[in-house]
């Protein structure tokens, strides 16, 4: 068997798709918490009657949308807890797996390179190279086994974070609908307080408006950040299983491949091992392995930095996104 080419360009894609999604959350996360959604006071001063002064306050809350919202906020706080924790396969696998599966590679190349090497000189292979052979074909089946079952479990964290995602989109939607409502109740609020008011009332009324608008627009911004993140999750699930389909595809082409080489003996060993070349995919896996280190430094950092842009305190920071990406001392 020659070796099992990987997509070498397509899997660099997926593992910077991947580094990059953390940060992505928490500017989302972020943003969402900083949209102006009231309630909100206004004030009038004005005179009236030949020079009395009259000042007044009083609170405009779109309760029923905001309330959502905020909901919507808290839903999304508490069930990115759970995602992360379980996201951090992925980065697990990014981090240690990936580069313990790249060095099993390259032993298991060495070892098959010195048993035929052995065989052409001698006609056979020495019991301890022989040895290194199975067990190095049998750690190579092993961590990719490993690797399977971590980006599996980021793969089913993936599909049920995109299904919350749809849920607080949905919820997001109502609230909008249900913005003209409580605008009309907030707006008959406003007109019982400033029907009392001896002058000032169009200026309440211009506030009041004003209002009504930052919501409006806190209402669509936050669909527009929900749905990004949605794009966002949608691309990261695509590059897990682009990874995930590449890893299962490579156990299914080996597996029958090592269980011949381990079964095989005498002058069958030679024909067997003189077919299975390890180069390439060594050699593939490894660079795929530098370059998710070298991502996985990026991704970090960035995930630093939106933390910090939070307000959350740099060592702090730093600690948590160790933990993300699986690279705590």
């Amino acid at each position: 068997m020659t070796d099992e080419l990987l997509d070498l360009g397509t899997a660099k894609q997926a593992v910077s798709t991947l580094t990059d999604y953390p940060a992505k959350i928490h500017v989302a996360a972020t943003s969402a918490a900083n949209v102006p959604m009231g309630p909100w006071s206004f004030s009038v001063s004005c005179s009236y009657s030949c020079g009395k002064d009259f000042r007044a306050s009083g609170r405009v809350d779109f309760s029923g949308p905001r309330g959502m919202l905020q909901a919507v906020l808290v839903e999304t706080e508490n069930y990115a807890k759970t995602f992360n924790a379980e996201w951090e396969f992925v980065n697990l696998w990014m981090a240690q797996t990936l580069p313990q599966m790249a060095a099993d590679f390259h032993t298991a190349e060495a070892a098959v390179a010195q048993a035929v090497r052995e065989l052409q000189q001698n006609g056979q292979v020495s019991p301890a190279t022989r040895a290194a052979v199975d067990n190095s074909l049998a750690a190579l089946l092993t961590v990719l086994d490993a690797s399977k079952q971590e980006l599996t479990k980021g793969n089913s964290a993936l599909s049920a974070w995109e299904q919350q995602l749809s849920k607080y989109e949905a919820e997001i939607g109502t609230a909008r609908g249900n913005l003209e409502a409580a605008a009309s109740q907030a707006l008959a609020a406003v007109k019982n307080d400033i029907a009392k008011y001896p002058c000032g009332q169009d200026d309440a009324m211009r506030q009041y408006n004003t209002f009504k608008g930052q919501l409006s627009s806190a209402t669509a911004s936050f669909q527009q950040i929900f749905t990004t993140l949605g794009g966002q999750s949608t691309a990261a699930h695509r590059a897990v299983s682009v990874l995930l389909g590449t890893v299962v595809n490579f156990i299914s082409k080996y597996t029958p491949v090592i269980a011949g080489v381990q079964k095989a003996q005498g002058a069958q060993l030679g024909t067997v091992l003189q077919k299975f070349d390890l180069t390439i995919a060594a050699n593939q896996w490894q660079g795929l392995a530098d370059y998710a280190k070298q991502q996985l430094g990026a991704g970090q950092a960035a995930l630093v930095n939106e933390l910090v842009r939070a307000g959350v305190d740099r060592s702090v920071a730093v600690q948590h996104a160790e933990r993300v990406f699986a690279q705590a001392a």
